[in-house]
């Protein structure tokens, strides 16, 4: 049964909830059993959906499933994690590959669950991470959190001047292979933002060829290990803005 609060409610008592599953009777099981703790639920059956109520509705916990029409688990969670006001995230799967789950948990994952999981497993796997918050946020008041690192990565050529990535589009490709891609939204601050593994990636809109692009840095330590692998493979470097350092 969840932890209860002092004055004896349920953790999830009010907490906002989002379940995405595409199984519309496993979605209307789940939010039975945590409305019975008092939580505010919200139901999409797909990946792109997921995403969009985690930017709109911000949920304090999300339990999602790692196959997904749409976009897939992975990508949902990768969108909706790596941001200071982050959701908890339970993805729930019946893959039992040990793969998957330590990618998952390389990406930010707070919990993997191998289905079937027991409601009472899930309910109170929620209590838990709702109930760490109060410490998570005692600490953030105490040390305010690092700036976002941002650099920019360039194709430098040997008079020293700035090399051509490509086109948009063929830039776009060159990332896919490092899991980075926009998510469809639409934009309003002319540039194409792409999101990877611990990255934003801001591309200018309207340019026939690229010579640089900014990288903001959402976690460190997911991001360096793709970043290192993308300059290696393809050839570019990277600039630290704050500090002018190149690298790569």
């Amino acid at each position: 049964m969840p932890d209860t609060t002092t004055d004896g409610r349920s953790v999830l008592d009010g907490a906002r909830i989002l379940l995405v599953d595409d199984d519309r009777d496993v979605l209307e099981s789940m939010a039975a059993a945590f409305e019975t703790e008092g939580a505010d639920i919200m139901m999409v059956g797909d990946g792109n959906s997921a995403v969009e109520a985690c930017l709109e509705e911000e949920p304090d916990l999300v339990v999602l499933d790692m196959m997904l029409p749409g976009r897939s688990g992975f990508l949902a969670l990768e969108r909706s994690k790596g941001r200071e006001d982050s959701p908890f995230v339970i993805m729930v799967t019946a893959n039992e590959g040990k793969r998957h789950q330590a990618y998952a948990e390389q990406i930010g994952v707070d919990r993997y669950l191998q289905k079937p999981i027991p409601l009472a497993t899930l309910l109170d796997t929620a209590a838990e991470l709702l109930n760490s918050r109060e410490d998570d946020l005692t600490t953030t008041e105490r040390s305010p959190p690092m700036p976002k690192r941002q650099l920019v990565l360039m194709n430098p050529a040997d008079d020293g001047a700035m090399g051509s990535m490509g086109s948009p589009g063929a830039f776009q490709r060159a990332l896919e292979p490092f899991n980075t891609a926009p998510d469809g939204g639409e934009r309003s601050t002319g540039t194409l933002p792409l999101f990877g593994p611990g990255i934003v990636v801001e591309i200018p809109l309207g340019q026939e060829s690229l010579t640089q692009a900014l990288i903001t840095v959402t976690d460190q330590d997911i991001a360096w290990p793709v970043l290192s692998r993308m300059c290696r493979e393809l050839g570019w470097k990277m600039m630290d803005v704050g500090t002018g350092q190149t690298f790569g």
